[in-house]
């Protein structure tokens, strides 16, 4: 039986990510399940998918402005 929290993480930046990544590693109570930089994908993920806990990056571009890169 898998006891470990499961862990979704959304964030565009790379470094957080990184680190967020190897600090939840280190511990044996969680585990990683997905990461996105998507907010759009991670939402059609969590639509379909369950997770313990949800780390958002409060700081997304938003849609309009990704569109344009």
């Amino acid at each position: 039986m898998n006891n470990k929290a499961g862990i979704v993480i959304l964030t565009e930046n790379h470094l957080l990510k990184e680190k967020l990544v190897n600090k939840i590693r280190s511990n044996d109570h969680y585990e990683i399940i997905a990461t996105f930089n998507d907010g759009g994908i991670c939402e059609d993920y969590l639509a379909t998918h369950t997770c313990d806990l949800l780390v958002i990056d409060l700081i997304l571009r938003s849609e309009e402005h990704t569109s344009e890169l």
